[in-house]
């Protein structure tokens, strides 16, 4: 498994329990399954741009914490913001996908 991955998880899974949630209120909440919730906060899997989004606004998470694991706010700029809400699901992935391939070559 991507110890990212592992992280990111662990990181939704403790913000969940802080906020007094349970797997399955989160779950409905996000509109996914259980067990998607499941594989993501156990590191199996990985949100698409959409989820994270989603799960940032809903456990009231800094992205930047979330990705990085930083706790103060990473300043992205409103253009870039506003950029990618106009790009569709498969540019988004796309987009995702180049900044995974950029980071992991650090």
């Amino acid at each position: 498994m991507d110890k990212d991955l592992i992280q990111l998880g662990l990181k939704i899974g403790n913000k969940r329990r802080e906020k007094n949630l349970t797997q399955g209120e989160l779950a409905e909440r996000l509109n996914i399954s259980n067990n998607h919730l499941s594989s993501l906060e156990n590191g199996r899997s990985g949100p698409s741009y959409v989820l994270f989004k989603e799960l940032c606004e809903e456990l009231e998470l800094d992205p930047g914490y979330l990705m990085f694991g930083e706790s103060e706010n990473i300043p992205v700029s409103d253009s870039l913001i506003h950029k990618l809400n106009c790009c569709d699901t498969e540019q988004q992935i796309f987009i995702s996908q180049i900044i995974d391939i950029m980071l992991n070559k650090k």
